[in-house]
């Protein structure tokens, strides 16, 4: 619809009506931008690529959807949730952490511990950290098993370490960031009970002692 040239320099005037409300042509032939106002008063937008009369339509069921929502008809959409990464994770653990130790639910250990499993999982692939959790696999963690073990760790440490990342891994789906542990199947490794070693998450290759005792007098 064209624009009245006596009214072109009126505020009327800068405003160019369209056939249907809220319903604009875009910038190509067969877009249009639709105009509309959401359940918590928030002007949105939206690109539809199709014909005027079905752009209208389709903001229609918009908008009566808006209406069913504000009359409590229908649940308003869940945000989408943000899934982390794997450092995020870990700062939000830790901050979770630090909290229960001020409280005196936890020890200081007990977070440390954590700490080195999963620097000794960052040795492993550092890429890691920066890996959405949801791309964080099974295989990871059995890869991460051989390479402890190839490095001489005793099987008891490696064992710590997965019992220690499967806390950490716990915590994100707890707090639903996660929906299933990727640690959850991760079996850990088989210790001979004659091996009757105690090695923490730190343990390396074992050392030989030289079985000498100093006496004190």
């Amino acid at each position: 619809m064209t624009i009245d040239k006596g009214k072109k320099n009126s505020p009327q005037g800068r405003y160019r009506k369209y056939r249907y409300p809220g319903v604009r042509p875009g910038k190509k032939p067969g877009i249009y931008i639709i105009d509309y106002i959401d359940h918590n008063v928030i002007r949105h937008q939206k690109t539809f690529h199709g014909s005027e009369s079905d752009a209208a339509r389709y903001r229609r069921a918009l908008l009566a959807k808006v209406d069913r929502i504000r009359a409590g008809l229908e649940a308003p959409p869940r945000a989408e949730a943000v899934i982390l990464a794997l450092a995020d994770l870990w700062i939000l653990f830790e901050e979770d952490r630090l909290l229960r130790i001020r409280a005196g639910n936890m020890s200081e250990r007990s977070l440390e511990r954590c700490g080195n499993s999963y620097n000794a999982l960052m040795e492993y692939d550092p890429l890691l950290a920066v890996k959405r959790l949801d791309n964080i696999k099974l295989g990871d963690f059995e890869a991460f098993k051989v390479y402890r073990k190839e490095r001489g760790f005793a099987p008891e440490g490696v064992n710590v370490d997965l019992r220690n990342l499967k806390t950490l891994f716990n915590f994100a789906v707890k707090k639903s960031y996660l929906k299933v542990s990727p640690l959850a199947e991760v079996s850990q490794i088989r210790v001979s009970k004659s091996d009757v070693r105690f090695l923490d998450e730190r343990s390396g290759p074992p050392k030989l002692d030289s079985g000498l005792e100093v006496i004190s007098a």
